[in-house]
């Protein structure tokens, strides 16, 4: 049992004796650099990385990009690396890679290459070679990708022969490993069309939320759509452009004073607001002018039915209210949203009950 006793000394009583503060480097991340070497290389300029770690598979990753033709400058005790890339282009047309056994450089190389145009022969480790490629091989061949296997089906070495993006959409299975879709999410940004991937099974979905974020710090923002986007769209915009005080004073106006100039220009700012929203979520949100339209309508048939009991003190008040309210809403258009409108919309209802109260 001696031999299976781990003593593991401690250092908290050297800690205590010093007062001088403590500085602690805490090292870099390889999920990290290795993304940010992609996104380097696939950037327009120069990108400087800092602190970068380098271990075995960052460095073969690293080799990569240099065997590949990209300019980059090293400086391991800085932990800082430069790489000129290129706007999504690959400097060279035909490039032989050892990705070692390196995962990230393995998938995320693979796919971004089979997306370009050339010819890539793609070399691993033994141990790498045992591990499965397939379902991202699979995919870049349906995008168009020439995949030769030199040994075993879906698995290193093999010859990569690609000609761009065949279509825009693509789906893949991250049951095994969620490094296929980070892979595809990055190659993505070569399309030069919107680009739509659909997702079969949840492994390690903190990992593609690391990729999601690291691609917007280097200006590349993705859209997650689950459910029916059809339904997302309808309700998101019909509750812009139902919820607001223009609805519920314009209706108000329309029913009492037959004056209905405040729903003509909301009618104006809706047409916008669908026309930018169906732009961005699809032709759903186009439906949002049937609850708007039966919302605004009853309120003025309500308005209607109560307008032979209201007294002029309370029409005063009523109108004293939607103006200041409508201020509040141009106060928001022009210095963004500074007051909460909707929340004030039950004062139309106080303004009139105050018309009725004894001392008034």
């Amino acid at each position: 049992m001696a031999d299976k006793i781990y003593r593991v000394p401690t250092i908290y009583s050297d800690i205590k004796k010093t007062t001088e503060p403590l500085s602690v480097q805490v090292p870099g991340s390889k999920s990290i650099t290795n993304r940010s070497l992609l996104l380097a290389m696939l950037a327009e300029g120069k990108s400087t990385l800092r602190g970068v770690l380098f271990s075995d598979d960052s460095r073969h990753f690293l080799k990569c990009v240099q065997d590949l033709g990209f300019k980059t400058t090293v400086d391991e005790e800085s932990c800082i690396v430069t790489v000129e890339g290129l706007g999504g282009k690959v400097p060279c047309g035909e490039a032989a890679l050892n990705v070692g056994s390196a995962g990230t450089a393995a998938r995320f190389l693979t796919a971004t290459l089979g997306v370009s145009e050339g010819v890539f022969h793609m070399d691993s480790s033994e141990q790498m070679k045992r591990r499965p490629m397939d379902p991202l091989l699979s995919s870049l061949a349906e995008l168009g990708c020439e995949v030769r296997c030199e040994g075993e089906d879906g698995h290193f070495p093999f010859t990569l022969t690609a000609h761009g993006f065949g279509q825009d959409h693509i789906s893949i299975d991250i049951g095994h490993s969620s490094q296929f879709l980070s892979a595809l999410l990055i190659a993505s940004t070569l399309s030069s069309e919107d680009f739509r991937i659909q997702v079969e099974g949840t492994h390690g979905m903190a990992y593609i939320e690391m990729t999601q974020k690291m691609m917007e710090q280097f200006g590349v923002w993705l859209k997650k759509k689950t459910g029916s986007n059809g339904d997302n769209a309808f309700v998101t915009t019909s509750l812009t452009v139902c919820i607001g005080a223009m609805a519920v004073v314009g209706a108000i106006q329309d029913g009492i004073y037959g004056d209905y100039s405040i729903l003509a220009a909301k009618a104006i700012l809706d047409l916008i607001i669908v026309f930018i929203m169906t732009a961005s979520m699809g032709k759903g949100c186009i439906l949002s002018a049937i609850p708007v339209g039966i919302f605004q309508g009853l309120v003025t048939l309500l308005a209607r039915l109560i307008e032979p009991f209201m007294t002029e003190a309370a029409l005063s008040n009523l109108s004293f209210v939607g103006s200041v309210l409508l201020f509040c809403v141009g106060v928001n258009l022009v210095w963004g949203k500074k007051v909460k409108v909707a929340n004030l919309l039950p004062a139309i209802l106080l303004a009139v009950l105050w018309s009725f109260a004894p001392w008034a």
